[in-house]
């Protein structure tokens, strides 16, 4: 949308403050005496007098004008009879009168030669040829009603028919018909007419007919104005048959019948030494015989209807108006006011007003209406030219200040003008208002003040977006319709402004009317000198109770504000069942560590710097455990560090930082008051009042829900690595501490974020499939068995971790994800317990009163589904391969000899089921290892011997394995002499830290010992692959150089396989030694 910058050219005086608008002082008198003194031509001096650059640069052709000149000139020049005979103006302020009859002056007189200039206007078929019209021409508010007589005799009237013959007729001419002339009685006959007329096409303009009659009456009583009217009757009559006469009187309109009934009674008065009441008596005279014979015998026409008067303004303001933008304009209005409802009255959902807005452009109606059907009445205002003034100054300011506005309103004129402000105070004598305007809306420009006024603190408290001053600009309205009936007070109709009136003034497409009833209600409660009554506001001399208010305002000191504003934020939330909460911090000691409920801590209103790190990860000098638990709530005042301030951001943060504690300070002012309010000279009944109990009722919710959505920027450990994040929670409507029912709470504000980012599990939400499946994920990102205990810890430390709305969440969480089979809980009977007990999961689902919580988780714990079968948790079969290593040991240790194929019936009995791939597995190892020795049946004598040569362990395990035979202890076989010594003691070496299992890989698949021939008894690997599957390996009897042939497998496995527990290792048994290889030296370095 289009704002008048654009779309108008002002004229190049204006801007330059050297308009006259005396220029546009139109008076038909001059006009006639510079006609018969040959002066009113192309080129004259005075505009009305130069028919060019009246018609070119000083007329908008109204439908009014129009139709004046067409009717009279379709008579003079085209003999059309069906034209009415006499004319009638009705005309108020600024109608547009003398203009009209000017134009018609020069119209009938120039006639021809000014069809181009009248292009628009007057069809030039309508134009007679130059001379051919005589205009007869009749002010009435200056014509002298009287004329000395040679001689000493008694003056004679100048009545209506003399001054006509004094226009039409030479003296000779006048001879046969002047006893006529000098008789005060009306002349009636054709005869005379006719002497008058002759043939010639005359027109009669007779201007401000009341007010010649009523001083005629004055000075002939009884007969002045009752012969004048009978003379206008008998004229009508006449001139109804004879196209060569055409007449057009001005008339007052209803409004003001007489023109300015006062200034006619003074000047009857002064002339002709009447009291108010023979004056007053006078004009009724006048105005019974005039009105009764005017209204019967002419046509009404008025030259200025609505709308025309903005179009007037502007041909005389502008040199070019963009009216094509107008309708765009007036669209966008119109939605505004569609939007509002009934924020507006009802003039704003006319269907009319769309044309009356496109009509007016670029002026908004209601500004017109004002400046003319108000202001203007005002007898000293001096009418057009006040008005005419008024707007070419608010123009220039515009200008001057590139006011991007769509439309000229009330609210922009501007009032920091000193020529204004002579303007509308000084003419309309309301200069006492002058402190209104230095003290709430505009100080006068040039001033060397550095104070702002109410409103101007307003503006820069609460800015609009596009900058707009609306609380100075709605202040304005209330003011300027407070300068017309002061007098009458509140039972004058004119005098202030009803709120829904003063918002449809104000309000635009950028500016809301919401935005200017908030506005208004701001100014309302805030003002030194606006007053509200019986629905009206208004500018008032006498200081409100602001007034006071502010001068204790100005006594609080900054330090009493900063405590005012600590204890509300220390309010702001109470009894939290999530965090415990600690206000008003300014340091990382502020908030403890190692508790059990996360900790939020709310900011001090003072810091201006803080970094989230600091707080975060340590509490004072030390490091912080529980970093996961910390949140920060931080005002938009304070600078978070890694953000970056725009300078406007700047601005607007410190402008709030001073309005909270300017709220601070009211409200703490308006307690001294309350307590005190004998020391400020107010009384308690004053306080009484609804205007102060209300705003004593306010302020301090204001000052709360400032401070509250003021405090609107979280801070934490995020998900995404544990990173401080920053997040706004905006404003939240009206606030908690407000009441409104639009906002939010402040903490029910930060666990919405928090949720809604997942960095918080809710109660709502910890049964949920979604919630499961994440935690589970969290749960088991590195181990597939971890202890309750563990995790309890870990939501406080882990800061990719989320929050549970409370501690004991985590027990819900962990018996619904059992329930739900996404992991199993069980509880270790003790530490050496192989298996839990129980252990539940959807098909044991845990009972009510199980509590994995108790004594901090300990004995508790949870692992995957597919590690509980690996186990054989699920099935009573044992699977984990050290504990079934662990059972053949015991069981074979706990006696002599065991029969191998009764073993695991024996491991069953005293132990538990085991998984037999695991045991076969589990078995060789102890084979290849020499921990056990196996012997064939037929291998023991009578004695229980057994033959050492028979011996089965380490590389004379057959290469199918053991089978059956009677297992032995390698020690108890070694005592017994069962086995025949080694020629080799074999060593062993076991490596368990990845970086160390990597440098051997490293050396098998390379090829600097592919040609060791160092025996390899046995190479076990025990690890996890990438998926966290179990993954073991067993080699051997070999040589190093045979492994290094395989160094494609080492290869493969140095990339994939993962050594993360205890169980992860490489156990490896080395024989016989070859004497040029260096292996077993580099084994020992790596295991040591």
């Amino acid at each position: 949308m289009r704002n008048v910058l654009s779309t108008c050219q002002p004229r190049p005086e204006i801007l330059a403050g050297t308009f006259n608008p005396e220029i546009f002082t139109a008076s038909l008198s001059k006009v006639l005496g510079d006609y018969r003194k040959g002066e009113a031509r192309e080129g004259a001096t005075s505009l009305y007098s130069d028919p060019v650059a009246f018609f070119r640069d000083a007329t908008h052709p109204t439908l009014g004008l129009c139709t004046i000149l067409d009717n009279a000139l379709a008579r003079l020049t085209n003999g059309d009879l069906s034209r009415p005979a006499m004319q009638r103006l009705d005309t108020a302020f600024g109608g547009g009168k003398t203009h009209t009859l000017i134009a018609l002056a020069h119209a009938a007189m120039q006639g021809q030669p000014l069809a181009d200039h009248m292009a628009g206007i007057l069809a030039p078929e309508r134009l007679p040829a130059p001379g051919q019209v005589q205009v007869v021409g009749i002010i009435g508010d200056t014509v002298d009603t009287l004329r000395e007589t040679a001689g000493g005799a008694a003056p004679k009237p100048n009545t209506l028919w003399w001054m006509i013959a004094q226009q039409t007729l030479s003296s000779e001419q006048q001879a046969s018909i002047q006893s006529r002339l000098d008789d005060a009685s009306a002349p009636a006959s054709d005869e005379f007419f006719e002497t008058l007329f002759g043939d010639r096409p005359t027109l009669i303009i007779i201007d401000e007919i009341a007010q010649y009659l009523s001083r005629m009456e004055a000075a002939f009583p009884g007969v002045g104005a009752e012969q004048s009217a009978a003379f206008l009757m008998s004229l009508s009559t006449y001139a109804a048959g004879r196209a060569n006469v055409s007449v057009v009187l001005s008339l007052a309109s209803a409004t003001n019948a007489f023109g300015d009934f006062n200034k006619l009674i003074r000047k009857l008065q002064s002339t002709h030494s009447m009291s108010t009441a023979e004056a007053e008596a006078v004009v009724r005279e006048a105005q019974r015989g005039v009105l009764d014979v005017v209204n019967r015998t002419s046509e009404a026409t008025t030259p200025v209807q609505e709308g025309d008067l903005s179009r007037i303004m502007a041909k005389r303001l502008f040199v070019s108006v963009d009216h094509a933008a107008a309708s765009e304009v007036a669209s966008a209005f119109i939605e505004t006011y569609r939007q509002a409802g009934t924020d507006l009255p009802a003039g704003a959902n006319d269907p009319q007003l769309h044309d009356r807005l496109v009509a007016h452009y670029p002026f908004h109606p209601t500004l017109i209406e004002f400046l003319s059907e108000e202001l203007a009445q005002v007898e000293s205002f001096q009418g057009t030219r006040g008005l005419l003034r008024t707007l070419a100054r608010a123009v220039r300011r515009i200008w001057e200040a590139r006011l991007a506005i769509p439309l000229i309103q009330t609210g922009h004129i501007d009032l920091s003008d000193s020529t204004i402000r002579n303007e509308l105070l000084g003419k309309t004598e309301n200069s006492d208002l002058v402190p209104v305007l230095d003290s709430d809306i505009s100080k006068a420009s040039g001033t060397q003040a550095t104070s702002r006024t109410v409103a101007g603190e307003l503006d820069a408290a609460n800015p609009h977006p596009d900058g707009y001053p609306v609380h100075e600009w709605a202040w304005r309205v209330v003011f300027l319709h407070s300068l017309i009936g002061r007098g009458g007070g509140l039972q004058d109709e004119k005098f202030g402004i009803d709120m829904t009136s003063a918002v449809y003034e104000m309000a635009s497409p950028a500016i809301k009317p919401a935005t200017v009833r908030s506005a208004l209600e701001t100014i309302e409660r805030e003002a030194n000198y606006l007053r509200e009554r019986n629905g009206r506001l208004y500018a008032d001399t006498v200081p409100t109770l602001n007034n006071i208010l502010r001068r204790i305002e100005g006594n609080v000191a900054h330090a009493e504000a900063m405590t005012r504003v600590e204890q509300v934020v220390r309010s702001l939330i109470k009894g939290s069942s999530v965090f415990d909460v600690h206000p008003n911090i300014d340091n990382s000691e502020g908030i403890p560590d190692k508790t059990p409920k996360p900790q939020l801590g709310i900011l001090a209103f003072e810091v201006e710097e803080m970094d989230p790190s600091h707080f975060i990860e340590r509490r004072g000098d030390a490091v912080r455990q529980y970093q996961n638990q910390v949140f920060l709530l931080a005002p938009s005042t304070t600078h978070i560090a890694g953000t970056t301030w725009t300078e406007s951001r700047t601005h607007q943060e410190h402008r709030t930082r001073q309005n909270i504690l300017t709220l601070a300070r009211k409200a703490i002012s308006l307690e001294r008051l309350k307590e005190n309010p004998e020391n400020w000279g107010v009384s308690h009944e004053q306080l009484q009042k609804g205007e102060f109990k209300e705003r004593a009722a306010k302020s301090p919710a204001e000052l709360r829900t400032a401070i509250d959505e003021s405090y609107r920027f979280l801070i934490y450990p995020g998900r995404e690595g544990g990173r401080v994040v920053v997040r706004d929670l905006g404003k939240r409507g009206t606030g908690p501490t407000a009441g409104g029912s639009g906002g939010m709470h402040l903490e029910d504000a930060i666990l919405k974020q928090l949720a809604d980012e997942g960095e918080l599990i809710t109660d709502e939400r910890a049964s949920t499939a979604e919630a499961i499946t994440l935690l589970g994920k969290l749960f088991f990102d590195s181990l597939k068995q971890v202890n309750v205990s563990d995790l309890i810890e870990r939501f406080a430390t882990r800061r990719n971790w989320p929050i549970l709305q409370r501690p004991a969440l985590l027990a819900t969480v962990l018996v619904e994800g059992a329930k739900r089979s996404s992991w199993c809980l069980g509880h270790m009977p003790d530490k050496d317990s192989h298996k839990p007990d129980p252990l539940y999961h959807k098909d044991n689902p845990p009972p009510l009163t199980v509590e994995p919580l108790e004594k901090g988780g300990e004995g508790w714990i949870l692992c995957t589904k597919e590690h509980a079968k690996q186990l054989g948790w699920l099935e009573s079969i044992v699977r984990d391969p050290n504990t079934v290593g662990a059972w053949i040991r015991q069981v074979i240790d706990s006696r002599d000899q065991v029969d191998l194929g009764q073993l695991p019936q024996i491991i069953e009995q005293e132990h538990d089921k085991v998984d037999a791939h695991v045991y076969q597995q589990q078995l060789e190892n102890l084979f290849a290892q020499r921990q056990l020795v196996a012997y064939p049946q037929e291998a023991f004598n009578e004695e229980g011997d057994a033959d050492p040569e028979q011996a089965m362990t380490g590389d004379s395990v057959p290469v199918g394995g053991i089978t059956s035979g009677i297992v032995v202890p390698y020690q108890t076989a070694q005592a017994r002499s069962w086995i025949t010594k080694p020629k080799v003691e074999n060593r062993s070496f076991v490596l368990r830290t990845p970086e160390k299992i990597k440098q051997l890989f490293n050396l098998l698949s390379g090829t600097g010992l592919a040609q060791s021939q160092t025996e390899v008894q046995t190479l076990q690997i025990g690890a996890e692959t990438p998926d966290k599957g179990r993954f073991q390996l067993i080699l051997g009897p070999t040589t190093v150089g045979a492994l290094v042939e395989s160094r494609a497998l080492f290869a493969a496995l140095n990339n994939r396989l993962r050594f993360t527990t205890e169980q992860h290792q490489v156990r490896l048994t080395l024989g016989e030694l070859d004497k040029n290889c260096k292996f077993t030296q580099l084994l020992e370095q790596l295991e040591g």
